[in-house]
């Protein structure tokens, strides 16, 4: 995959990685409207079903780490 992830993606994917909700890194209203874009745009890559991490998702996450 030639997408690289962003630090909203980074944080959502780490979230459900470590067993947690996709928005439980997130805090206020207007956080939430645009964690709505990240989750369908991961949705899209195919980095996230529904709401859990795929393994194209840990894959991803993985080769974000030491970056």
């Amino acid at each position: 995959m030639k997408h690289k992830l962003t630090p909203a993606q980074i944080s959502m994917l780490a979230s459900l990685a470590a067993g947690r909700s996709w928005d439980s890194h997130i805090s206020g209203r207007s956080a939430y409207g645009a964690a709505n874009a990240t989750v369908h745009k991961l949705q899209s890559l195919g980095l996230m079903a529904g709401h859990s991490i795929t393994d194209a998702g840990r894959v991803a996450l993985n080769n974000t780490a030491g970056k």
